[in-house]
């Protein structure tokens, strides 16, 4: 009997640390700036996003098309398709000063842009 009300103490415990942590978590994101960016003809709006070094933020990509596109930037790692017609969220942790480059790579040819950090 006390080797079962230990574990059951112990599984509280640990679930009261986990809900915690992700309700730090969903703070956290809920503190991360917006930035709207559109996709419309295969092009970026706007296609240079400037953010401050070390600044969270999230990524809101409206894609008014009605094709997919790929959200892709290989100097950040991110690839994320966006069907037509609907949004998709890219949460972006503080980056060093610099400039990434991303591109729709559905249509690279039309769809690029840069985050510039300062």
């Amino acid at each position: 009997m006390k080797i079962q009300s230990g574990l059951i103490a112990a599984t509280l415990v640990l679930g009261s640390i986990f809900s915690v942590a992700s309700g730090s978590t969903d703070a956290l994101a809920d503190d991360a700036r917006i930035i709207k960016v559109e996709i419309q003809d295969h092009k970026f709006t706007p296609d240079r996003i400037e953010v401050a070094a070390g600044e969270t933020f999230v990524l809101e990509v409206s894609n008014r098309d009605p094709l997919p596109e790929e959200f892709e930037s290989m100097a950040l790692h991110i690839e994320k398709v966006i069907a037509g017609h609907t949004d998709g969220k890219i949460r972006i942790n503080g980056l060093e000063a610099g400039e990434y480059a991303f591109i729709g790579e559905f249509h690279a040819d039309q769809a690029n842009g840069v985050i510039v950090v300062k």
